[in-house]
């Protein structure tokens, strides 16, 4: 599947959650590993179970069963850059906790290919191994906790598919912590809340379209190439009637019809906690016989009869002045990385990143209307990835000086965040966000 369909999959995902929940408190997802883990499931899986779950995921997984020339294959290789693209600016673990015996080619395949742990657990056996596996859960799930569940309807047949996802990125101009007050904020009923409010002026990309109820605002991270896109309904809409025209594999249109403008920015902080068990939501998609023991065939992992008891994405968020999920430990996270020039021999050589990089970097923070260098170009590079970053550049340059009066994005009422690679078009994770004060 390209990745417009792991929007697609992202969207129907969590407009589906957000919808069976009456629009009422923050649901967040990473669909880009949740899609990720579901192809590792559907490599186990053969006949109505993997027709079932191909049909939705749109993917088929056979070139993967042959065991001779898999690693090859084409699937192989799509797979490969979805799951480095899932992993590649936050830390993923994805888990499968069972009591059965595993293949060999399905272990080789899960590991080398989709990073899949294998954990030996017995669901069946009594306490004091309730400890052990809430214990087990959270050393794989970066110390989130999920909440306890009754063992005994997983029996020795049960399995536990796990991801956990931990974010840590740092804004490239980062909010005052100074500046941050108590403000009020809208919830999706009206009624007011005090929040902890973000304030900054600065440079940012807009999408501002009268044809659309809602405007995104491209918030930089200090990592190349990442922005938190926050969509706003405009005042009078909800984030269900931005939602009847807003479409994720549409977030490149947006970000390439941003312009860049000066904006006086106001926005909360807010954590979310989730361990969303996914068995209902996919059951609601009519994927129902890998979650019943009388149906389900693992027969392309196992030899023994197994279905899966639990789905589980854990997420730990959370948005403030340094970036998502930041500290005053992770300033320099990524930094040298991404912005330190590469030296050989006695010559210093600046990569196209670098320089993009750089100039991002002066542009936002003194930004020099003389000063207007053309950037070297890396003919080598991947044409998209420099058709995006030319674009990106040349908005940044529109600009001519700081204006005195700024353009006001206020986020006092519901909005949507989501972490958006402007190379790859990925959503890699998104939030509805209707109570900034409830994690």
């Amino acid at each position: 599947m390209s990745i417009e369909g792991v929007n697609r999959f992202t969207s129907i995902v969590l407009n589906h959650i957000f919808a069976n929940q009456n629009a009422t408190g923050n649901v967040a997802l990473s669909g880009i590993s949740l899609y990720v883990l579901l192809g590792a499931i559907n490599i186990g899986l053969q006949r109505q179970s993997y027709n079932q779950l191909s049909r939705f995921l749109g993917e088929g997984f056979e070139e993967l069963q042959d065991t001779g020339t898999w690693m090859d294959s084409h699937t192989a290789q799509k797979w490969t850059r979805l799951v480095d693209l899932a992993s590649e600016f936050y830390m993923v673990t994805s888990a499968l906790f069972c009591s059965c015996d595993i293949n060999y080619h399905y272990k080789t395949v899960s590991d080398l290919l989709l990073r899949l742990h294998k954990i030996n657990v017995n669901f069946s056996n009594p306490y004091p191994s309730d400890r052990n596996i809430y214990t087990l859960i959270s050393m794989y799930a970066f110390g989130s906790k999920i909440n306890e569940f009754e063992k005994s309807k997983l029996g020795e047949d049960g399995m536990i598919f796990m991801d956990a996802i931990f974010v840590s990125l740092n804004w490239q101009k980062k909010f005052n912590a100074s500046h941050t007050e108590t403000d009020i904020f809208y919830d999706n009923k009206g009624q007011t809340l005090e929040v902890e409010m973000m304030n900054q002026e600065g440079f940012n990309f807009i999408y501002d379209s009268y044809d659309h109820v809602f405007q995104v605002l491209f918030i930089r991270f200090k990592e190349l190439f990442q922005f938190a896109a926050i969509l706003l309904p405009r005042e009078g809409h909800t984030i269900e009637d931005a939602l009847t025209t807003f479409k994720f594999d549409d977030i490149y249109t947006y970000f390439t019809q941003s312009p860049i403008k000066y904006i006086n920015l106001k926005m909360p902080k807010f954590k979310i906690s989730s361990d969303k068990d996914y068995v209902q939501t996919f059951k609601d998609f009519g994927i129902a016989d890998i979650f019943d023991r009388t149906h389900s065939d693992f027969g392309k992992m196992t030899n023994q009869t197994v279905f899966i008891g639990k789905l589980i994405q854990l997420l730990n968020v959370a948005v403030g002045e340094l970036g998502v999920k930041a500290d005053d430990n992770t300033d320099d996270f990524s930094e040298k990385s991404s912005s330190e020039p590469e030296k050989g021999g006695d010559t210093v050589v600046e990569t196209r990143a670098d320089a993009e990089g750089r100039a991002h970097s002066d542009a936002e923070d003194s930004y020099d209307p003389e000063d207007n260098q053309q950037l070297e170009t890396d003919e080598s590079e991947d044409s998209d990835e420099k058709s995006n970053s030319e674009s990106e550049e040349e908005r940044v340059f529109l600009a001519e000086k700081v204006p005195s009066d700024s353009e006001p994005f206020h986020v006092n009422r519901p909005f949507i965040f989501i972490i958006y690679s402007s190379t790859s078009n990925a959503a890699l994770f998104s939030a509805f966000v209707t109570n900034p004060n409830t994690a």
